[in-house]
């Protein structure tokens, strides 16, 4: 099974994904910020990253850019969250290389298929 990073300031969101990836039987990492996202992201090395576009501390596009200038993370999936499709956080994503998009509210079992299909 996968090890899983999931970004995202809500915890509610954060654990229904958490408990729902474990049933799963992947191994999950949570964090509730940009900056202990991207801490777990380099200690954990994880097969794929769920992280929420909007948060108090960063948004997930300056923590997509993160992610990817970091060599060893240039394929590794990114599943972004985002309350809306803009089109301008949805070019900037793709510029910075997100392979996915789940819009809120989202059904949780969606996700995980989309992250199962990811990590295909």
């Amino acid at each position: 099974m996968a090890k899983i990073l999931v970004v995202d300031d809500d915890p509610t969101i954060l654990e229904l994904i958490k408990v729902t990836l474990k049933v799963k039987g992947h191994t999950v990492y949570t964090a509730n910020e940009a900056r202990l996202g991207l801490n777990i992201m380099l200690k954990e090395q994880p097969d794929i990253a769920i992280i929420d576009y909007l948060m108090p501390d960063r948004d997930g596009l300056s923590l997509l850019k993160d992610i990817r200038s970091i060599p060893e993370f240039k394929n590794t999936p990114v599943i972004m969250l985002t309350a809306s499709g803009i089109p301008d956080v949805v070019s900037k994503a793709i510029q910075y290389g997100v392979t996915d998009f789940v819009v809120k509210p989202f059904k949780v079992l969606n996700l995980i298929k989309r992250v199962e299909q990811n990590l295909s």
